[in-house]
């Protein structure tokens, strides 16, 4: 299989290459063609500022579950830059909390507390019960690693009680399984 992003093939590029070729200009179009065997699916793909945002994102979470942490931060950086730019909530209280993950994994708990917190308030604002409950197992995380094993359950218990509410049974059943069954 061939794929080209706007004429240019992705044979034998890296992934930072291909991800450059992603991410354009807000208002610039992608145009996808894969070419497989004989077949040719061809589209385009209109790229907006929310659009980039969320490559950026997304480019950044590929290279955090690489392990390639640096990368993962600027990409990160750049689609919080677009999302205050444009005060666009929706999108920042996601990527703030991607990074504060990321701090986690870092072990810079500093850092780590203040997206965490920065998204968590946004989630408040917003009323989004479902990304307030992501956090909160965030947060869990954040005391698991930090060896505070009573603060950390009480924030998974916190998640799971928000995703009941909320009607989510299976995210509130995996962080049952993974931090609360004994």
């Amino acid at each position: 299989m061939i794929i080209e992003i706007n004429g240019v093939s992705t044979l034998n590029k890296s992934f930072s290459e291909v991800a450059n070729l992603l991410v354009g200009k807000p208002g610039a179009e992608l145009n996808i063609k894969v070419k497989r065997l004989n077949e040719i699916l061809q589209f385009t793909i209109p790229i907006g500022w929310k659009e980039e945002a969320y490559l950026y994102d997304g480019i950044g979470n590929f290279y955090y579950k690489k392990g390639y942490f640096k990368e993962s931060i600027n990409y990160m950086q750049n689609a919080v830059e677009i999302c205050k730019k444009h005060e666009y909530n929706q999108g920042l209280e996601v990527t703030l909390s991607n990074l504060g993950t990321l701090y986690i994994k870092l072990k810079d708990y500093p850092k780590a507390e203040k997206y965490l917190l920065d998204s968590l308030n946004i989630a408040k604002n917003l009323d989004d019960k479902h990304v307030e409950a992501h956090i909160y197992s965030h947060f869990g995380e954040f005391y698991g690693n930090k060896g505070d094993k009573k603060t950390a359950e009480s924030y998974f218990t916190k998640s799971y009680n928000l995703y009941k509410s909320i009607g989510d049974n299976d995210d509130a059943q995996m962080i049952y399984d993974k931090h609360l069954k004994k």
